[in-house]
């Protein structure tokens, strides 16, 4: 009972702490934790609003505006045109509202240049979700590798610890000589400390892809013997010099339209409220006349057009189109420049993987060819046809071809995940 008590309890926590974390899975838990990734986000989510925002510039404005306040000295009433010596309270109310009807298009172009600003926010983020994949690639396939490189390191151990033993057991039958198991016994020490360096290799390469996937590092993290990457695909970053470029057009457009006359609609409601407007009541005294009647009096409504010519500013808008043109210049050389290293980028791409292929190829073969070799070499050194020397460069020689091939398997596996992000 007590037994299925514990398994109850603490079973679900042993599962998640075994849980096996997939490719797929890092990436997606660094896109969500990655600091990086989410001022992208942010950096998105401003560029929405500004083109939520810059849409309704098209809009009349609507303003109101209600003031409450007195007056002491001698000054004219705006409602009366009378002077007025004592203390005042006046009261204004109006709304105000204008629409640019004209003003070079510069609301039309500066609403598209938010659209292409969003855009290009899009595919820069698409491009750094690129480059992330990659550095959790990279760190992935370097912990797989290494996880291989342990299992070939004990695979090494134990095939020394056994030939200690059996070196040890001829010692005793007079077959073999103290120093030939001195030998074996520093072979295997030399083998117990290369297995001690790859275990602390595979746990530093361990917690370097936890702490890029936004994971407290810890023991318990463990990798899916599967290696595959659902969303990969190619970024055709030459969109984005399409969009750079088109941006600075619409830039242009909009600081010539800085030039041209603009003209707006604007109109107003008011009214207001004096206490220095008064009448004679029954009782022979002057009061001010009630507010709700002032009100009524004082509504005036105006309707009028401006029209803004622009003559001279010190001339900061010429001097912007001139800056604008000498920065598509900039822009043309460096967007050449640019699609330059993409294609060189592509070819070298192209031509690590044939050369990775062709590598792999050959580890394959040359790993064959050694193993073929220390097996014929251990059967000589067991019949002492040839010295324990002889016997340890074949060793080496095959248990390096072995390294080799599995280094040779993952740099392949890099190289092709790098031609379908490019």
């Amino acid at each position: 009972m007590k037994v299925a008590l514990v398994i109850l309890v603490f079973g679900p926590l042993l599962a998640a702490a075994q849980k096996e974390w997939t490719l797929q899975e890092c990436i997606d838990s660094a896109l969500r934790t990655n600091p990086g990734m989410q001022l992208a986000d942010i950096d998105l989510s401003v560029a929405e609003i500004n083109l939520k925002a810059n849409k309704l510039y098209y809009l009349p404005n609507l303003n109101g505006n209600a003031t409450h306040g007195y007056n002491w000295g001698q000054t004219i009433d705006p409602f009366t045109n009378n002077f007025a010596t004592d203390r005042v309270r006046y009261n204004s109310f109006y709304l105000a509202s204008s629409v640019t009807l004209f003003s070079g298009l510069q609301n039309y172009y500066e609403t598209k240049l938010s659209s292409i600003d969003r855009e290009i926010i899009s595919a820069n983020k698409e491009i750094d979700k690129r480059n992330l994949t990659l550095e959790i690639l990279g760190a992935y396939l370097q912990i797989k590798l290494n996880e291989e490189i342990v299992g070939l390191k004990q695979k090494h151990l134990l095939y020394s610890s056994e030939q200690v033993k059996r070196a040890k057991l001829l010692e005793e039958l007079e077959f073999e000589t103290k120093r030939q198991r001195l030998q074996l016994e520093a072979q295997e020490s030399n083998d117990q400390y290369e297995l001690i360096q790859s275990e602390n290799d595979l746990k530093r390469s361990s917690v370097v892809l936890q702490v890029i996937i936004g994971r407290e590092p810890d023991s318990t993290f463990i990798l899916s013997d599967s290696v595959s990457l659902l969303n990969g695909s190619p970024i055709d970053e030459t969109q984005l010099n399409l969009l750079e470029v088109e941006r600075n057009l619409l830039q242009a457009k909009q600081l010539k339209g800085s030039l041209l006359p603009s003209v707006s609609l604007n109109g107003v409601l008011g009214t207001g409220y004096s206490e220095n407007n008064q009448f004679l009541s029954p009782d022979g005294v002057f009061v001010p006349k009630p507010f709700g009647n002032q009100l009524n009096e004082n509504f005036y409504q105006s309707l009028y057009v401006n029209l803004s010519i622009p003559i001279f500013n010190g001339a900061s808008s010429y001097s912007q189109v001139a800056i604008n043109e000498l920065e598509f210049e900039r822009l043309h050389i460096e967007n050449e420049r640019r699609s330059s290293e993409l294609a060189n980028r592509k070819l070298q791409n192209q031509l690590e993987l044939s050369n990775q292929q062709t590598a792999l190829n050959f580890a394959e073969a040359s790993y064959e060819s050694y193993r073929q070799l220390f097996e014929e070499s251990t059967l000589q050194y067991e019949s002492g046809a040839i010295s324990y020397y002889e016997y340890l460069l074949q060793k080496d020689a095959f248990f390096n071809a072995e390294s080799e091939l599995i280094q040779a398997k993952y740099r392949l596996k890099f190289a092709e995940f790098v031609i379908r992000l490019f």
